[in-house]
C-alpha cells in the first residue's frame, strides 16, 4: 500500500471480474454514486467475452479503466491492478457486490483520521433486491 499521509487521498478501487457483466454493472453503478470524487475505477476482465468492455465502453466515464487479462486468477489480476493503479489507497469490491454511496468517503474518512493504518476491512451484507437482509 502507499503511504497516504499528507498526501491528497486518492482511492483505486480495483474490481476482479470474469463473465458476470450484468453483476458487474450494477457493481460499477453503484460505486459511481458516490460523493467522493477523486477516484478510479480498474476494471481487471478475464471473461471469455466482450460484455464487460462493452459495459465500460457505454458507461463511458473517465474514471473507470477497463483491462483485458489473459492470464487467469483472482490474485493474478489484482496483482495487476495493483500495478496499473493511480490511487494511494486501494479498495477492493467483488464484481457482484453493490455497495452504499458513502463507501469511499468512509474508507477516506478512516484512513485521515488513522493515520497509521495500512488496511481496513468491513462488513459484507447479501443482497436481495432492493432489500438488505442481515
Amino acid at each position: 500500500m502507499h503511504n497516504c499521509i499528507n498526501m491528497k487521498q486518492m482511492i483505486s478501487v480495483l474490481i476482479a471480474t470474469k463473465n458476470r457483466d450484468e453483476d458487474l454493472a450494477k457493481c460499477l453503478n453503484s460505486i459511481l454514486k458516490n460523493k467522493k470524487t477523486d477516484f478510479e475505477i480498474l476494471v481487471l476482465d478475464q471473461s471469455s467475452n466482450q460484455l464487460s468492455k462493452l459495459l465500460c465502453d457505454d458507461i463511458n466515464n473517465k474514471r473507470v479503466r477497463y483491462y483485458h487479462l489473459q492470464n487467469k486468477g483472482k490474485s493474478v489480476a489484482l496483482n495487476v491492478g495493483i500495478k496499473k493503479a493511480k490511487g494511494n489507497i486501494f479498495a477492493f469490491t467483488d464484481d457482484d457486490c453493490i455497495v452504499p454511496n458513502n463507501w469511499l468517503d468512509t474508507i477516506n474518512k478512516i484512513f485521515l483520521e488513522n493515520k497509521k493504518a495500512s488496511m481496513i476491512f468491513g462488513k459484507s451484507l447479501p443482497y436481495k433486491g432492493k432489500k438488505i437482509v442481515i
